[in-house]
């Protein structure tokens, strides 16, 4: 019986033991579960954390070399040496461009995909067969749009020459880009056509005649003929309005607005015509997110 007794008390020993080992692989368990659940919410912490310094970072170069250095060139450079003014407002753009570049797609993750005839533009492979100024028209779907512009721009080496139609009010109201753009020869509309008219003409003159400076000799003029984002209310507005007007209805775009895209090509003036080889006409589109955020 004793026998019997010490080998029961060392089975049950034994089951506590083995009890006890497992309630303690199974805290670590949950305890390593824990902590990996943890983790993507420290990775995107992080990641809103570099994406906010880097931002940062840009803008502080764009102040300096598109605000400040500008500013100095247009004092000191200028008024004696006005080739020189306007080929060195290109470059220092460029920096801040390309430094946007990396931040939409290292950081925000923008992954351009192309289609179609970029080849036709590129120098890699021989002399390009339009080698010339761009005006490049696209559909207006998200602010990464203009990233995506930049994007194929670079391809071909003309992004320190990208310039584009903007709202007059942001020429001065949004600081360091705003003002950027202001000194860079970006074209402003007020949405009034009668002096847009006249605006876009002596505007255009003075992007032909100041590219003559630039490395390549060109310059990419880029639009949205849209005029604003395509969203759901604005879509639903623009189909209303091609309904009444006995215009086509589209489904994914905007009706354009026609009026200062014939202004910029050529209807009251021919500098665009003169000066520039081709259009580029581009649409833009983005891929669904997948579930489980792939």
């Amino acid at each position: 019986m004793g026998k019997h007794k010490a080998g029961a008390a060392k089975t049950a020993a034994s089951a506590a033991a083995s009890e006890t080992s497992s309630s303690a692989n199974e805290l670590r368990t949950n305890t390593a579960a824990e902590k990996t659940e943890d983790r993507p919410g420290q990775w995107v912490v992080f990641g809103a954390v570099l994406g906010t310094t880097h931002i940062i970072f840009v803008y502080l170069l764009m102040f300096a070399n598109c605000n400040v250095l500008s500013l100095l060139s247009i004092l000191l450079l200028s008024p004696v040496l006005p080739a020189v003014h306007h080929r060195m407002l290109a470059e220092l753009a460029a920096y801040a461009w390309r430094a946007f570049i990396f931040w939409a797609q290292i950081v925000g993750g923008l992954t351009p995909v192309y289609s179609g005839d970029l080849h036709l533009l590129t120098r890699k492979k021989g002399e390009p067969k339009y080698p010339g100024s761009k005006l490049v028209i696209g559909n207006h779907l998200s602010f990464t749009d203009s990233f995506l512009f930049l994007c194929m721009a670079q391809t071909v080496g003309e992004e320190a020459h990208v310039r584009a139609f903007a709202k007059k009010s942001l020429a001065w109201q949004l600081p360091v880009v705003g003002w950027t753009a202001s000194l860079l020869n970006f074209i402003f509309l007020s949405r009034n056509f009668e002096k847009d008219k006249v605006n876009i003409s002596k505007q255009m003159k003075q992007l032909a005649q100041r590219s003559q400076y630039y490395s390549t000799r060109n310059y990419w003029l880029t639009i949205f003929p849209e005029g604003t984002r395509c969203r759901p209310d604005k879509l639903e507005e623009s189909q209303a309005f091609a309904k009444s007007r006995g215009l086509p209805v589209f489904k994914h775009v905007l009706v354009p607005r026609m009026k200062g895209l014939l202004a910029t090509l050529g209807e009251h003036d021919n500098t665009l015509r003169n000066s520039a080889d081709a259009v580029i006409d581009c649409t833009f589109g983005y891929p669904l997110r997948r579930s489980g955020g792939k």
